[in-house]
């Protein structure tokens, strides 16, 4: 059993660190491409960079709630295993521990989604009031 037990948290810390890195990643291209956006616009149309930084925003999204949806059910799968065990009467129950819960499995992805979702309009605003340098043609 503790092994089982070790393997379910392990696959929960992994996918916590999946969303961690998913948010670090897009997260620092959305504000290198808004931090370098003149020299992006040597390269590239403001429409491709918008679409760019809306489909890596969406993926991070995506991976956020997959990686969450994927840790609820090993945290099941653990809860599961250990009722019967002493540690099953350690976490009190009640509807303030419930929502008090609720409020700390969704209070990260709750963020992370705000990370995601600012960073982009943060970037994509910076793009759109970006003039193309005067010696590209378009």
């Amino acid at each position: 059993m503790d092994a089982v037990a070790g393997f379910l948290q392990e696959r929960m810390a992994t996918a916590y660190l999946e969303q961690t890195w998913a948010v670090a990643l897009v997260g620092s291209m959305n504000l290198f491409i808004a931090d370098h956006a003149k020299l992006m616009l040597t390269c590239f149309r403001k429409w491709v960079l918008q679409a760019a930084l809306f489909m890596a925003s969406c993926c991070a999204l995506l991976i956020v709630l997959s990686r969450h949806c994927i840790y609820l059910y090993y945290d099941g799968c653990l809860k599961t295993l250990l009722a019967d065990s002493a540690f099953a009467s350690a976490c009190p129950s009640g509807s303030v521990y419930w929502l008090s819960g609720q409020l700390a499995l969704y209070s990260g992805v709750s963020f992370y989604s705000l990370i995601v979702v600012c960073l982009y309009l943060f970037a994509a605003r910076v793009i759109v009031v970006t003039e193309y340098p005067a010696d590209t043609y378009r």
